[in-house]
């Protein structure tokens, strides 16, 4: 059976252990629109490696093309300012 997850693995974001197991998909440059729809042609789940920006990039490109139906992991590299605004103890 094919994976159903993908890592999203933005521009100088290493790639944490525990997802070294699932497929990778490259994001670069604010013009890389065809990466993310092929990945969401193609997995149920994306885990977005980035920073905040990213997080919101994907899921503004998921609400503009009506893919509402796929699940987002979101995995930062280190507290973001979200983190502090939501009083979270991760993320």
């Amino acid at each position: 059976m094919p994976p159903e997850t993908t890592v999203l693995l933005f521009a100088g974001q290493p790639l944490p252990r525990p997802l070294r197991g699932l497929p990778t998909v490259q994001v670069g440059g604010d013009n890389d629109a065809e990466s993310v729809d092929a990945a969401v042609d193609r997995y149920r789940r994306l885990v977005v490696v980035g920073d905040d920006a990213d997080l919101a990039r994907i899921l503004t490109r998921l609400l503009r093309t009506d893919r509402l139906d796929i699940e987002v992991g979101y995995a930062p590299r280190r507290h973001t300012p979200a983190t502090a605004a939501y009083r979270l103890t991760a993320g």
